[in-house]
């Protein structure tokens, strides 16, 4: 959805779903400061909780983006405040990829199958099998990057191997890649890169 940019200074702004499409807007232009302030606004007007879930998980992702990791996390928790099942799959995913970024292994590992569960469901309710798919994969390679980081080969080696691969997200084929490399070396075995060799090879190429 395209919206005009916004002169605020002549045209005062009501209600919630223009300041979120303005913040959304300027996310999608990696403008990740100037959309945190359009979604403060959005959330001091929120007050259905799916919305104030939504909107703070979003107030997460403009500090995650630049890297403020730690402050990313405290919005992200803040976000579960209102129960874990207002939360999408993508919502649970961010909490279980800073946990481990940050080298909470255990939390993350919680956190991926929660994920899981609620992409299970989003399925179940109609998503595109493809896009199901390229978030499920996402979904396991935290929980394959975290089971190596506490021992866990098995588990790893497990959900490395329930993930398709067939195509990938933009950007992440070569942490799926390095992902597999770890695995390989960890394992003594090749066979986590052979079996996506031709998608490793598209996507590096690429």
């Amino acid at each position: 959805i395209e919206v005009p940019i916004l002169d605020t200074v002549v045209c005062p702004i009501e209600g919630l779903r223009i300041p979120r499409a303005e913040a959304i807007r300027l996310f999608d232009q990696a403008m990740y400061e100037d959309a945190r302030r359009w979604f403060k606004i959005a959330l001091e007007r929120a007050e259905d909780p799916k919305d104030l879930a939504s909107l703070k998980q979003s107030m997460g992702m403009t500090f995650y983006m630049n890297y403020e990791l730690d402050t990313a996390m405290v919005w992200f928790v803040e976000s579960t405040a209102y129960g874990l099942d207002l939360l999408t799959s993508v919502s649970l995913s961010n909490l279980a990829n800073v946990s481990y970024i940050q080298g909470n292994f255990e939390e993350s590992l919680k956190w991926g199958k929660l994920a899981e569960e609620r992409l299970l469901e989003e399925f179940q309710k109609g998503i595109d099998a493809k896009e199901f798919q390229m978030r499920m994969d996402l979904v396991l390679i935290n929980q394959v990057l975290a089971s190596m980081e506490i021992g866990d080969l098995a588990r790893a080696q497990a959900n490395y191997g329930r993930m398709t691969l067939e195509d990938a997200f933009p950007g992440l084929a070569q942490e799926y890649f390095h992902a597999a490399l770890q695995l390989a070396w960890a394992l003594d075995d090749p066979y986590p890169i052979e079996i996506h060799a031709d998608m490793y090879a598209e996507h590096l190429v690429r």
